[in-house]
């Protein structure tokens, strides 16, 4: 027990303890979206952002949560602001490129589902 205390005091040193709250809220958030329980993902994911505003893992699985809960302003702006910091990451950006289709953003979903395409040219052939 005292080597854990050890390793757990120079983790909290070296990563900082808003990081590893955060990093549990995000564990905690991910486990709610396994079990579709959207209102305890979003609350969940919510901790995380307020822990640790800079790192913007959150942002995706707040934006989801919110949408599923019926905030869909807020949820697309949670993932447009995931889409900015990661603009690489092709799971929210599909998402995003669904979420302006459903609401009839539809210029801005073709937009988002070209912008896929260029990052991974093979995603074509999934969507055919």
């Amino acid at each position: 027990m005292r080597y854990f205390a050890f390793g757990l005091l120079i983790i909290v040193s070296v990563f900082g303890y808003q990081r590893i709250i955060s990093d549990i809220y995000l564990f905690e958030a991910t486990h709610y979206v396994g079990k579709r329980d959207w209102p305890k993902a979003l609350a969940s994911s919510t901790g995380a952002y307020r822990s640790n505003p800079y790192g913007k893992e959150s942002s995706h699985i707040m934006g989801m949560a919110a949408i599923y809960t019926g905030d869909t302003a807020n949820g697309v702006k949670r993932l447009e602001e995931y889409a900015r910091s990661n603009p690489y990451d092709l799971i929210p950006l599909i998402n995003l490129g669904i979420v302006y289709h459903l609401t009839g953003r539809n210029e801005e979903a073709i937009q988002i589902r070209n912008r896929v395409l260029a990052i991974s040219p093979e995603y074509a052939k999934m969507i055919k």
